[in-house]
Parts: C-alpha cells; structure tokens; sequence
C-alpha cells in the first residue's frame, strides 16, 4: 500500500494484492478514512482489501491458472498452469469491462489472445510459432471471421527476418516487405510492397551509428528508379555526419554526400573544426523530392560542454559544386537554443534573478526558430514555478499558463484551451476538456495499451432528424487502418483499438 501527495488529500491508496504464491492478483486504488494504522494492521492478510468493505476504483484484475468462465466459448484456454489467464480492467466510472483472455502451447508461448472490449464484438488474434527456433511464422487476426487479416513471417538462416506477406484469406499473400542484410549482420536494405514501390538502403559507420538512409541527390545505393530498375524512386532520402573520417564506402566510385555537397567544409567554416568523435550528430543533410522549392537541405549543428544543442545553422543554397557558404546573417529555418545553470537538475533549486516571471521563478532556457521567410516562427523563453522541475510558461512573462496536481501531472494549459486534464492512477490520461466543450476520453486494457478514444461535444439534438438518417449517424463505421476503427455519430467519434499494440 502506498499514498502520494495527490491521494492524500482525498483519502485514498495505491494497493496491490498477492496470492499464496506471491503473484500480483489485483491493484487498484482504494478509498477509506480508516486510520493508517488500522490498514497497517491489515496489510498482510491474504484477502485484503475485501471489496465487499471498502470502495476501490481503477481495479486491475490479473488471473492465473484457471480459465474464464464467461468468455466465448469457441476461444479455447489451454497451459495455462502457472500463467496468466485472463486479465481485467475495471475502470472508475464505467459500468463495463475490458477483458484480455490468453491461451498458450506447450512450450509457454501465447497462441491465442481474445480482446473484449465494450461496444464490440470479441476479437482475438493468433500465434503460429516454428518449433525449433520459436520464431513467429503467423499472426492472425479474426482467423476463419470475415474480417479475418494475417501475417505471415519468413526468416533466414540466421533468424533474420526476411519476408513479410500479408492476406485477408490465407490463400492469396501480397508481400509487404523484403529486407536485405550485411554480411556482418545489420539491415542494408527494405524493400516494400509487392511491386517494390520503395526501397530503403541503410549504411553505417564502423561504430554502428547509421550514417545515411538512401543517398540525398544522385548516387542512391539501390539505384531506385534509375535506369529502369522496377523499384521506385525515393521518397526521401537522407545522411548524417559525426566527423570527416566516419566513413569510407567500400566501393572507391560510390558517391557520398559528404564530399560531394561540401559538407564538411561547410561545417569547418561554421564551427572551425573537422566534426565529433562523441556520436554527436555534427549535421543532416535532407533530400525530399516531393518538396517544390530546395527539396534538398542541410542542418549544422552545434553544442555546448554538456553536449546540449545550442545551435543549428541551415544550408539551403546547392549548386554544382554542393552547398554554399553562408554567413552568420540569419537564414531560414536557423534554431538557437540557451540554458541556464540547473536544466539537468532534478529540482531547480538554485537562487534565480527577479524577472517578470515572478519571485523565484526561473528564466535563462530559450528556444528561437525561423521559418521559411526568415522570420521568427518560435520564441519561447522556458519559466520554471519557484523550486520545481515544472514549465509555468513558454512566454517568459508572470502568467501560469500550464498548471499542475500535486504530483506533478499537467492538468490544464490555457494556451491550447485546455481546462482540465483528469489521470488515472497508473499515471495515464482519462480525459480532457477543452473550453469549446469539446472533451476527449481514453480507455486503457489491463496492459496500459490504448484501446478506446472518444473525442467531441456534446450530443446534438437529433429528435428532428427521420430515423433513418438518425441511424446512419449513430452507426456509420470508418476504418481508419488495420488497427483502428472509428464510429462517428452526431456529436462524438470514437476510435477503437481492435488488435496489437495500441499507438
């Protein structure tokens, strides 16, 4: 049992209940004026707390060993000595449960999910493991349902994977990707789609640290799109530099950016030395074909004895001999940052100046970036409350613009409108509210994973409406991606987690 700051002021405790095993069997948050010796007393009795005498909410519910009795019939628990069974989520203010139902083969791998989540039917999702190595060879969603959707995984001799394919009937398969490795082990090259519709080469440097996906401008590793190569041509493209010896390719021929685009003379000129052998990224360079104007564009950056970035510089000129120099005149899209003495403390603690901000309150930490005219897009001057890690306001002035519980949760922000922002004890969002009346609503499984978002105001009078116009409002299903589905009526929308691991 345990009792922050917030939960003090409202009687309430963090509680976890074990078995005779001491597995955890339920946590929650419980509420009582009962003096904190008494619940002392009771802390080690096996079936405390009883809920038949005391009110708990935001119950977490993990069962071992025996199967679910009032789960769907058709989905079949099995091996399940020693593991979980099923698992519940009993959420404060809801009169409705998420239930996770497992099942496993023999060897403890789980070969069958079953998710019911309210206002849907079941959804289960299934396993398919090689039995030498344990790799998993299928995953299927709604399996024998009409919305039935599985992967199917290939590996090669190593382990790697290899291929991913995809299909909604177990007959036909689309490949949705190919990867392609180094000899010495690490990812060289994905390819996607069934018609290699991208292709994606990574090369690094002999630390391991990615020195590039694609190549910005010519010289792709690939040759996507070039020649007629049935692969198309990418999308994007782009390369990082730490310092002038981090790579040499293999091939004497194969062009880099970094000697091409004159990098690291630009870089010499901005910061008089030939790069970073710390993993610091001393600049990017860009490719975005798609963009109209300078698709391809390059950052420097630079930082302070902490590592902190303080600066970073862009290159947008590009000729036939690379980028061209540039001087200290601010340009498009430049950033600089400052910092005060104590951003890495835990507690900002240490005497401050009086500024405008109030009292005590911290200011030093800034952040100014330009947009594409050269103006000031951003200006924030970071002000911290008084003896506190917590942002007050972005603005530098006296105002408390973000407010905080006695945890530390954020709880509004007046500049984004925001009113109220209620958390659940595991520390995740439950709701917002907005000044427009809009409210948002999020619902989590026993795992913490996402499974419902309820955004809107509220209901629209729908009484004038004909019946079957009213009905296409309230039953109106959207799929918004092979994870999410979204049911939209008059006033909210809902998106629903319906497989997988939440976003």
């Amino acid at each position: 049992m345990s009792q922050d700051a917030k939960q003090a002021g409202n009687n309430a405790y963090s509680y976890t209940r074990y078995d005779a095993k001491g597995r955890v069997t339920e946590v929650g948050e419980l509420l009582s004026t009962e003096p904190i010796d008494s619940l002392k007393a009771k802390i080690n009795t096996l079936n405390w707390p009883d809920l038949n005498e005391y009110t708990a909410y935001d119950i977490t519910k993990t069962v071992y060993d025996k199967p679910h009795t009032h789960a769907d019939s058709t989905f079949l628990q099995e091996n399940l000595r020693s593991r979980v069974s099923w698992t519940a989520m009993i959420e404060k203010d809801r009169q409705d449960t998420v239930i996770t139902l497992y099942s496993y083969d023999e060897h403890g791998n789980v070969k069958g999910l079953l998710q019911q989540i309210p206002g849907l039917a079941p959804k289960r999702t299934e396993y398919v493991y090689d039995l030498v190595s344990g790799n998993v060879n299928f995953v299927m969603y709604q399996y024998g349902y009409d919305d039935q959707f599985i992967h199917r995984y290939s590996y090669d001799a190593d382990n790697r994977i290899e291929y991913v394919h995809t299909s909604t009937d177990a007959y036909l398969w689309n490949r949705e990707a190919t990867y392609h490795y180094y000899p010495h082990g690490p990812l060289a090259r994905v390819e996607l789609g069934e018609y290699n519709v991208q292709g994606m080469d990574y090369y690094y440097t002999l630390q391991g640290w990615l020195k590039g996906v694609n190549m910005p401008g010519d010289g792709d590793p690939g040759a996507d799109g070039i020649n007629g190569l049935r692969t198309g041509k990418d999308a994007f493209a782009f390369a990082l530099g730490y310092h002038a010896d981090d790579f040499k390719p293999i091939n004497p021929n194969a062009v880099t950016s970094d000697g091409r685009d004159q990098l690291w003379n630009r870089y010499d000129e901005q910061r008089g030395t030939s790069g970073l052998y710390n993993g610091n990224i001393a600049w990017m360079n860009t490719d975005l074909p798609g963009l109209e104007n300078d698709p391809m564009q390059a950052m420097i950056y630079n930082y302070d004895q902490l590592h902190r970035i303080v600066e970073a510089r862009s290159l947008r000129e590009y000729g036939a001999n690379g980028f061209a120099s540039r001087n200290s005149t601010p340009k498009a899209y430049d950033v600089d940052y400052s910092y005060d003495g104590n951003e890495d403390r835990a507690l900002r603690i240490a005497p401050v100046e009086q500024s405008s901000s109030g009292p005590g309150c911290r200011v030093g930490i800034t952040l100014q970036r330009r947009n594409e005219q050269v103006s000031v897009q951003d200006d924030f001057e970071y002000s911290y409350y008084e003896n506190s890690n917590k942002l007050r306001n972005v603005d530098g002035g006296a105002g408390n613009n973000y407010q905080y519980d006695d945890v530390g949760n954020l709880v509004s922000d007046a500049s984004k409108g925001i009113t109220g922002i209620e958390w659940t004890p595991y520390g995740k969002i439950r709701s917002v509210n907005k000044t427009d009346g809009t409210k948002l609503e999020i619902r989590y499984d026993a795992a913490g994973q996402r499974v419902e978002k309820k955004v809107g105001s509220l209901f629209k009078d729908m009484s004038g409406m004909p019946p079957e116009i009213r009905w296409v409002f309230m039953k109106r299903i959207h799929w918004l991606n092979n994870l999410f589905m979204e049911a939209r009526d008059w006033g909210f929308r809902w998106q629903v987690h319906i497989r997988g691991t939440a976003l």
